[in-house]
């Protein structure tokens, strides 16, 4: 039984960079009361391409989320300023 708390390793990170980087649990895009990719880690170990591309997705995903829990976020749903 695993301690209260207990994050296990991102498949894709360790997988894609080689690094031990913890599952970040429901915040992450692809979580849904559980890792939707955890079906799939037995064939992410030998397509590591694969594995970046979704950690880079799943990274791109988390982004807005994360600088709208920030403290002083700026406010992005009013479209870029500049008009670009």
């Amino acid at each position: 039984m695993r301690p209260p708390g207990h994050r296990p390793l991102c498949t894709l990170a360790l997988v894609a960079e080689g690094l031990a980087e913890r599952c970040p649990g429901e915040p992450c895009p692809f979580w849904e009361r559980g890792c939707l990719l955890a079906r799939i880690e037995p064939e992410l170990a030998w397509w590591p391409e694969l594995a970046g591309l979704l950690l880079g997705l799943r990274r791109e995903l988390a982004e807005p989320a994360r600088r709208a829990r920030a403290p002083g976020a700026p406010d992005v749903s009013a479209g870029s300023a500049g008009g670009g």
